[in-house]
């Protein structure tokens, strides 16, 4: 009789943790089904490569005497897809980290282990480097740009700008590490490489 007592009592406290970690178990899948799915994408066609009007001011702006000019820069932007079915919220684009390519292959490190923001197309929520991206939404975000009015022809769009970089941004071909940040998501990262083939914005392509 003590033994099917101890049994019972066994039986049904195993039953409860058991009941009780199931619950737990469907609590965290119900809540990570729930949550935000941030990807990252980009291809050597539009919307992803874009060209667009550029106006540059010289002259005597103070008193207003400007000269301006007019071309064309083309700018590589990535875009930030929310594939979840609830709002992914703050989120950030950084430049995680920057290579430029030698002759040989080797790659010259401009960037690393660094988070340099990204400004969001057509700006943010307020600034232009957050926002929040709606379930089964994307917003475009602005990686770099080339045109014959830029000093040197290539600009990322870094904010603010590392005083190192303008200087080694020569044409080349160059590996970009791209991570967004939230406040209800993991981080995700990409990796893609560009190329520069210098003078106007037609030199700039994704080529992997």
């Amino acid at each position: 009789m003590c033994f099917d007592v101890t049994k019972s009592i066994a039986e049904a406290f195993g039953g409860a943790v058991g009941g009780g970690l199931v619950v737990v178990l469907v609590q965290a899948l119900s809540s990570r089904w729930r949550d935000p799915r941030v990807i990252i994408e980009i291809q050597n066609e539009p919307p992803y490569v874009v060209d667009t009007d550029v106006v540059v001011q010289y002259g005597d702006v103070a008193n207003g005497l400007p000269s301006s000019k007019v071309s064309i820069a083309r700018y590589i932007r990535v875009l930030v897809r929310n594939s979840g079915i609830s709002t992914a919220k703050q989120c950030r684009v950084y430049v995680t980290k920057l290579e430029r390519e030698d002759l040989d292959g080797t790659a010259i490190t401009i960037i690393r282990d660094e988070a340099i923001p990204l400004p969001w197309s057509f700006g943010g929520d307020g600034e232009s480097t957050v926002l929040n991206i709606s379930r089964k939404f994307a917003r475009h975000c602005d990686v770099v740009a080339a045109s014959d009015l830029f000093p040197g022809g290539l600009a990322f769009q870094m904010q603010p700008m590392p005083s190192r970089v303008p200087a080694k941004c020569v044409p080349g071909k160059y590996r970009v590490t791209i991570s967004v940040t939230g406040d209800n998501f993991d981080p995700t990262s990409k990796t893609f490489r560009i190329e520069y083939q210098g003078s106007d914005h037609l030199g700039l392509h994704v080529i992997s």
